[in-house]
Formats: C-alpha cells, structure tokens, sequence
C-alpha cells in the first residue's frame, strides 16, 4: 500500500508510520517538523494540515492508497475564542477536508485515530457526557462527519484511544505527568475509580491491521482495564521510585482538584474542553472499556501491558 499519514511523527503516529515501512507498505507523511527517530523510509512532508492548501493536500493523497489521520485534537481552547468555532476548526474540518480529498482522490481505506471519551459517552448515556465538554462533542461529532466524507466507497476505521502507554524518542506520554511527580519524590494522587490504557504498539497494530483489511466502524483500543491505583504503582515500579504512600482521593476531593485544575488553566489564557463535575465523575469512576471488540474486528492480539508501564517509565528515565 502507499499510505499518507497526518500527525505521523506524533506520539502514536510515530510507530504506525515504523510499523507499515517494516511491512513494506509505502509511507509518507505531513507533520509539522522532523523527527529524528522516524524510519528514514518515510517521506516527511512539513506543513500544518489546519493551513495547507486545497491544492497541497489533492497532490499528497493523489497516489495514495490509504490514510491515517493521527494529528493530535486540541484539548483547550483560547478563553477569548468562539469555543465551538475553534474545536471544529482544530479537531473536525482538517479531517474532512483530508478525507474529502482522499475520497475524490479514489483512496479506499482510511483510518482515525479517535478518542475513548467518545467510547464512554456512548456505553453510559446516563452521565449526559457531551453537555458542556465541547471537546468530547468534537470529537463525536469529527467521527460522524469523517464517516460521512469517506462515503460509501471509502472503509474508515475510527480507533478510540484511551490513556496510551509506551515511549517515544522526543514525545511524551499522556501519563508522563504522574511520572515525572513520582520521580520528583512526591507521592501520588489516585483517583478512587480505573480507566483502560492500550500500549502503543497495539494502536499500531490496529491501525495497520484496519487498513489492510478495509475494517469499517468505530472501536476501543484497549489492552488492559486497570484502577488509578494499580496504574500508578506499577508506573513507580518500574521507574524505581515505588512511593511510601498512595494519596487515594474521594469522589468530592476529584471534583476540587478537576476545579483547580480548570482555574489554574483559564490563568494561562486557555479553558478545558470537559465539563468539570462531569470529567471528575468519570476519573472517579471505572472508566472501562470491552477489551475484545476491536481484536475481533481487526484480528489483533493484545500486547504486553508490562512491557508497555516499563517503557513509559524508562522514557522518563532518559
């Protein structure tokens, strides 16, 4: 295959571009700056997809067989901006619009790397997730309209990614911060309830997986189900720095520090796209995920959730 990746030297879209040029698949790329560490094989095309042309993007998806898009959603926006302008503007009319070309362009297969925030408002209707969190709505909404601009004609498959354990050379995790606090010697705060992670090299596996098989439809990627406490521990373990004492939080103290948080963050300038009580219920609940439904839709084993919590942690180390 010959396959355009957008965010390909991220912090998933790395491993998916080196897995596909180990398969010996055709790779290039669109991403905002070099990476050192990418398989020399790719071909890396500098520029932002929020900025390029028409015309730019119908000659990076006129050859090509497939795409993924992987560029990282923006999570904040400027306290001052439209706030549903911007989420569309960053998370949903890049996708369209690659899409759209990709589609006019006879590609067939198309992959997105999505969010599990959409995975969860749909198990649980009953948290009423999408009122007033903009990003998780963005997100729903870049699905639906992504499926739409693939059409008939084109297979999308939408991997919705919870926390992603693993390393990359110059990209950190999003479970760095509770890292670096435990390195710095302070012990840990640990939410009440669990989340599902999924290493890094099972996302890769997905997506390659999703394109070579034309897989349609949207589905979790998750290798394991764990609690906030279990997590942290291990994460300590294996940088070596297991803490004397896990700070378990209460469902009440979650929703103060999710405040601060957000009062914290409108002092930069910015405001989370999450509703605040709702996002602390959800960190303060079993956040989970079918761990099965993706493997059997895209004939993929899960990998080693061990191996992936002593990657995160060693690349904290470096």
């Amino acid at each position: 295959m010959k396959v355009l990746i957008v965010g390909g030297t991220g912090f998933v879209g790395h491993h998916v571009v080196n897995k596909l040029v180990a398969l010996g698949h055709e790779v290039s790329v669109l991403a905002r700056s070099r990476a050192d560490s990418l398989s020399p094989a790719a071909t890396v095309h500098i520029g932002d997809i929020q900025k390029i042309s028409d015309r730019e993007l119908a000659d990076l998806v006129a050859d090509r067989d497939g795409i993924v898009y992987g560029a990282a959603a923006a999570v904040y926006s400027p306290l001052k901006a439209d706030t549903s302008a911007c989420y569309r503007a960053a998370n949903i009319e890049p996708v369209v619009r690659l899409l759209t070309a990709g589609r006019n362009a006879v590609c067939d297969r198309a992959v997105l790397l999505g969010s599990y925030y959409a995975t969860l408002s749909r198990l649980h209707p009953e948290l009423h997730l999408l009122e007033g969190s903009p990003y998780i709505q963005s997100r729903v909404d870049q699905s639906r309209q992504a499926h739409q601009a693939a059409g008939d004609a084109m297979s999308l498959t939408v991997l919705e990614l919870p926390y992603v354990l693993g390393a990359t050379p110059g990209r950190p995790s999003s479970l760095d911060p509770f890292v670096q606090r435990m390195l710095e010697g302070k012990d840990p705060l640990v939410y009440p309830g669990g989340t599902a992670v999924a290493a890094v090299s099972e996302v890769a596996d997905a997506a390659v997986a999703a394109l070579e098989k034309r897989v349609d439809g949207d589905y979790p990627i998750a290798t394991a189900n764990l609690t906030w406490a279990d997590l942290l521990r291990r994460l300590a373990a294996a940088a070596g720095c297991s803490p004397e004492r896990v700070w378990r939080l209460s469902a009440a103290e979650v929703s103060v520090l999710f405040h601060l948080r957000a009062v914290q963050r409108r002092r930069q300038g910015v405001r989370p796209g999450f509703h605040t009580a709702k996002i602390s219920r959800l960190h303060a609940a079993e956040a989970y995920v079918d761990l099965d439904v993706a493997g059997a839709a895209l004939g993929i084993t899960h990998a080693d959730v061990d191996q992936a919590i002593r990657d995160t942690a060693l690349a904290n180390l470096g």
